[in-house]
């Protein structure tokens, strides 16, 4: 039962809560060949567990989305750097727009934040993306989108540093 907060107020029942966190040990490096096995491994499962964030579905900004300008064939296009989304995301209206070519994705879903999943109708290739002077030459997933033509997710960010 849910007690109604009033001042002053001192609750019959006290409660502590404790979490406990373990820190992962730090392990060894492996042989190469192992290294690629777990990597190839890893990339399945990116491929497989596609996310984006409910907010960069709709094309909203957030404290972890940066809205801004860029041209995909010299036309304007809005695009929302999420940390929230796994992937790199173009809207499928825009593909079709520019005449990407379309891998198929086969019953691949992605999932949005809210735990609900939306169709992918699959992958474009290539697809040379420009910020002023900065040029990208991505790989995106296709999907309906709200306000934004382009989401970079974590797929891109980590690219930065490389």
């Amino acid at each position: 039962m849910i007690e109604k907060y009033t001042k002053g107020q001192k609750f019959a029942e006290k409660k502590l809560f404790y979490i406990d966190c373990e820190e992962e040990e730090e392990k060894e490096q492996e042989t190469s060949k192992e290294d690629n096995i777990d990597q190839k491994k890893t990339l399945e499962k990116e491929e497989m567990n596609l996310t984006i964030s409910c907010n960069a579905l709709a094309g909203i900004t957030t404290p972890q989305t940066i809205k801004i300008e860029g041209h995909i064939k010299k036309k304007k296009v809005i695009m929302l750097i999420d940390s929230r989304s796994t992937h790199n995301f173009i809207h499928y209206k825009l593909a079709k727009e520019f005449n990407c070519f379309i891998y198929p994705a086969p019953e691949s879903q992605v999932m949005v934040g809210s735990g609900g999943t939306i169709n992918c109708s699959g992958k474009c290739h290539n697809i040379k993306l420009s910020m002023g002077e900065y040029v990208l030459n991505l790989s995106m997933l296709s999907i309906p989108m709200g306000n934004a033509d382009v989401v970079l997710g974590v797929q891109w960010l980590q690219s930065l540093g490389k």
